[in-house]
């Protein structure tokens, strides 16, 4: 199953609805060490074709294959006003993240604390798990959803603007790391941010053209346009 290459992610003819078309008849396939890249401007389908992969939306029309061994998805949601509310230590809203919280209730395994700390640790935020959640910086929190989405070890990563409100330092941090994963995790990325699709992403679907796919050195041109039309 972990052959480079071997395509995790299969997409076929799918399309979905809500009052108009938002999606329509977008196939793809997402190969392990290809992180691909989704682009389109706001409104054009990229998070709820996030939330369709992740399980949360259905697709109107379409199929999704997934290939894993662990059958484990992590997914980092875009960032809200209510990720500032959350009224958890840091470690304890990692550790939710855990496939054993759901069957233990409060308590904290040994197990799941660990893990817990090694995904804060990997996003260099281990100093901060006794904060809580509503005490970080946006940068900060950022991280904390990303360590929260990979404490399970999963197979397939999909993430929702994974920079948005971070600064340079949080920035960075998310960079080192996907960078990092990218060969043992299949990933998928929808982002407005032009630097983290060309460091990290290697295939790009662009979904105002109903996915048709892009090459890295067309990003700038197609980003600048996509900023004259906003």
């Amino acid at each position: 199953m972990n052959h480079k290459g071997f395509p995790y992610v299969l997409v076929s003819n799918l399309s979905f609805r809500v009052e108009r078309m938002i999606l329509s008849q977008i196939s793809f396939e997402v190969h392990l060490g290809n992180p691909l890249g989704l682009i389109g401007p706001n409104g054009g389908g990229k998070t709820s074709l996030i939330q369709i992969l992740s399980g949360l939306r259905k697709p109107t029309h379409g199929t999704i294959e997934r290939y894993s061994v662990k059958n484990r998805i992590g997914y980092v949601a875009q960032f809200t006003e209510r990720h500032t509310q959350i009224p958890l230590s840091t470690l304890e809203f990692v550790a939710m993240g855990h496939p054993d919280q759901a069957s233990m209730g409060w308590a904290l395994s040994h197990c799941q604390i660990q893990a817990a700390r090694e995904a804060l640790a990997a996003v260099h935020l281990l100093q901060q798990e006794k904060e809580r959640v509503y005490d970080l910086s946006g940068g900060q929190l950022q991280r904390a959803a990303l360590a929260r989405a990979i404490v399970h070890k999963p197979d397939i990563l999909l993430l929702d603007e994974p920079t948005a409100n971070t600064d340079t330092a949080s920035k960075r941090a998310v960079f080192d790391l996907l960078k990092k994963m990218r060969e043992t995790i299949v990933m998928i990325v929808a982002s407005h941010d032009l630097e983290l699709l060309q460091e990290i992403c290697t295939d790009y679907l662009c979904l105002q053209c109903r996915g048709c796919k892009m090459q890295k050195k067309d990003l700038s041109s197609h980003f600048f346009l996509m900023g004259k039309h906003a």
